[in-house]
């Protein structure tokens, strides 16, 4: 099927001059290269030879994959022999930004099945499929994985499971991957707790998150204050709003929609 597409690329008129080396090939592989553009520059790597140069077909699936041609972009990735984990990642990154989350896991399982070892950069869009999804149970697993190899200290990787707790409606639990964390926390991963109970009704530890926050000497941002901000007003805490919002004022860019939440 993939000779069939190719063949119909070669059939289209070119734009360009086809190139002869691969740094001429390379030259043209562009984010912006028109889809058909990039079959056309595929299906001339392969006459030219050139396919046993393996970072050309790596770039071509890595375009294929931003501009959202899965189809085919799996059929170039199968016919890959052993593809390296980061095209794994990539024709997974690719199915996320499609919004095509079930196969955005099943190429995580299937990378498990083949027992391809996943790195820190794949957890990333599997964690984030789950969350959208809500797919507790993969959550789960893919979470067991992680603590497996270690990337639980991973501050991406971190802060997405957090994320992904929240979404399920789980703060405990995003508590315990925010603690896994140690000393790789940083003001994403400390906003992504706060908003995990802010938005779960728990706006009493938000603000006892904030308060732990703030001893260790980061810096609030406007994602953190209108967490808070939502918390004080849920709990009645009128005197930290309140200086919350002149902090706001003082420092803290985008005042405006902030302010509509004290009120």
């Amino acid at each position: 099927m993939l000779a069939f597409h190719l063949l119909v690329a070669m059939s289209w008129s070119l734009p360009f001059a086809p190139p002869a080396t691969k740094a001429g090939f390379a030259a043209l592989l562009r984010p912006n290269l028109h889809k058909n553009h990039i079959k056309q520059v595929h299906a001339l790597v392969l006459t030219t030879g050139l396919s046993i140069k393996n970072s050309l077909l790596v770039r071509i699936l890595e375009i294929l994959s931003f501009c959202g041609e899965l189809g085919y972009a799996r059929k170039l990735f199968d016919s890959m022999h052993k593809p390296r984990v980061f095209l794994w990642n990539t024709l997974m990154r690719g199915y996320f930004r499609s919004d095509l989350c079930s196969e955005a896991i099943a190429i995580y399982c299937e990378m498990h099945r083949l027992a391809v070892r996943p790195d820190e950069f794949t957890f990333p869009f599997v964690l984030k499929a789950c969350s959208t999804l809500v797919d507790i149970w993969a959550g789960m697993e893919a979470h067991a994985i992680v603590v497996k190899l270690g990337f639980d200290f991973n501050n991406i990787v971190g802060t997405e499971l957090v994320v992904m707790y929240a979404k399920f409606g789980d703060p405990d639990c995003a508590d315990y991957a925010f603690e896994s964390m140690g000393n790789h926390r940083d003001l994403v991963s400390w906003n992504a707790l706060i908003s995990a109970h802010s938005q779960n009704g728990r706006a009493d530890r938000a603000l006892a998150h904030f308060r732990s926050m703030e001893s260790t000497g980061i810096e609030p941002d406007t994602i953190t204050v209108a967490c808070v901000l939502s918390s004080c007003a849920y709990l009645g805490c009128l005197e930290l709003g309140k200086k919350l919002h002149y902090r706001m004022e003082q420092g803290i860019s985008h005042p405006t929609p902030m302010s509509k939440t004290l009120f």
